[in-house]
C-alpha cells in the first residue's frame, strides 16, 4: 500500500481543532455514512477530549446499528473544522452550512474531485473502490490500528460501494484494508444481515423492476415515475438502490434507473461492468466513477436522452 503524505497533513488539521463536524453528500449511501461514522468513532477513540459531530440524514439501514445523526447548531459549525467525505463538488454536500466552517478538509475517491478548490487538504484517491477505503488508509498511514468499532463502520462502506468486491478499480488496497478490518474482530455477518435483509415491499419493487425494465441497443433501463413509486410504497432514493436488479444480463453493456421524486426531480443511477458511464453522467451535470455514476434530471421524459447517450458511448468503444 503506497504511503500518502497528505494523510499526515489532514491528521494535523484534526489535531488542531477542538470541534469537528463531518459532512456527507445528498441522498447519502452506505459509503458516505460509513465514512462519517467511522471517522467520528476513530477521532473519539484516539482524541477523547474533542467534540465530533456528523450532520445530514444518514443511511437508513445502518442508523440503528451505528448511531443516529447529530443535531448541530450554526454556532458549532462556525467554530469547527469541517471534514467532507465521499463528495467531489461543493453543491452536492447535503448540509450547505459547511461553507461556514473555519476550515474544510476532504476525503474522496471521485474523478475531478474538488474542482472549486474549497478544501485546504484534499485527499482524492480515484484508484480506491470506496471512500471508506481512503479513510482506512488514512488511519493506517498515520500509524493507528483499526479498532473493531471503526472496522465495522468502514466495512459497511467498502462492501456497499464495491458491490461486495465486484466493482474494484484495479486496486489491491481494498483487500489490505479489509484484512486489517477482519483482524480487528469486526462482525461482518452483522453488517451483511442488515444490509441484505429484505421485506415484502422491497421484494415486490425488485419484482416490478425485473419484469418491466426495457432494453435498447445494449442498455437496460427502468423508468419509475412518482405514481409507480407511490404504488410500490418506496421513495426515489430507495428505488435508486435497486439499479443492480438489471446487472449481469447477457448482451447488456450498461444499466440505468430513473426514479422520480414527488417534486419532479429524477435521480439517475448508471452502472456498467466495462463502459465508462462517468462520462455520460458528467454530460448531465453529474459524476462518479467509471463503472458507477449518477446524475439528476428535472424532467422524467428526458430519460431517453441519457439512454441514447449511453448507446453512443457503446458504439464508440
Amino acid at each position: 500500500m503506497m504511503f500518502n503524505p497528505l494523510n499526515i497533513q489532514l491528521l494535523n488539521r484534526v489535531k488542531a481543532y477542538h470541534s469537528i463536524v463531518i459532512f456527507g453528500h445528498t441522498s447519502p449511501d452506505g459509503d458516505c455514512f460509513s465514512c462519517q461514522s467511522s471517522l467520528k468513532q476513530f477521532i473519539k477513540e484516539n482524541f477523547p477530549d474533542k467534540e465530533v459531530y456528523v450532520t445530514g440524514s444518514g443511511f437508513r439501514k445502518a442508523l440503528p446499528y451505528f448511531g443516529e445523526m447529530d443535531i448541530v447548531s450554526d454556532d458549532i459549525i462556525s467554530n469547527s473544522l469541517g471534514i467532507v467525505v465521499d463528495v467531489s463538488d461543493l453543491e452536492r454536500i447535503e448540509d450547505q452550512r459547511v461553507v461556514n466552517c473555519k476550515e474544510i478538509v476532504k476525503f474522496d475517491h471521485h474523478i475531478n474531485s474538488d474542482r472549486e478548490g474549497f478544501a485546504s487538504v484534499n485527499i482524492a484517491d480515484i484508484s480506491a473502490g470506496s471512500c471508506a477505503e481512503v479513510i482506512g488508509k488514512f488511519i493506517l498511514d498515520n500509524g493507528y490500528e483499526i479498532s473493531k468499532d471503526v472496522g465495522e463502520r468502514l466495512y459497511l462502506g467498502i462492501t456497499t460501494d464495491t458491490g461486495r468486491f465486484l466493482y474494484l478499480n484495479k486496486d489491491a488496497d481494498s483487500f489490505i484494508v479489509a484484512d486489517k478490518i477482519l483482524k480487528s474482530g469486526a462482525d461482518l455477518k452483522k453488517i451483511y444481515n442488515f444490509l441484505y435483509e429484505s421485506d415484502i415491499i422491497s421484494a415486490r419493487a425488485k419484482g416490478y423492476i425485473g419484469y418491466n425494465f426495457m432494453v435498447k441497443e445494449g442498455v437496460a433501463y427502468i423508468v419509475l415515475n412518482k405514481e409507480v413509486l407511490n404504488k410500490l410504497g418506496i421513495d426515489y432514493n430507495y428505488a435508486s438502490t435497486m439499479v443492480n436488479v438489471m446487472s449481469n444480463l447477457k448482451g447488456v453493456e450498461s444499466w440505468v434507473s430513473f426514479a422520480e421524486n414527488i417534486d419532479g426531480e429524477v435521480r439517475v443511477e448508471l452502472r456498467s461492468s466495462h463502459l465508462n458511464v462517468q462520462k455520460v453522467a458528467v454530460k448531465f451535470g453529474g459524476g462518479g466513477h467509471e463503472n458507477a455514476a449518477g446524475c439528476k434530471l428535472k424532467d422524467i421524459n428526458k430519460y431517453i436522452d441519457v439512454v441514447d447517450c449511453l448507446i453512443e458511448e457503446i458504439k464508440n468503444v
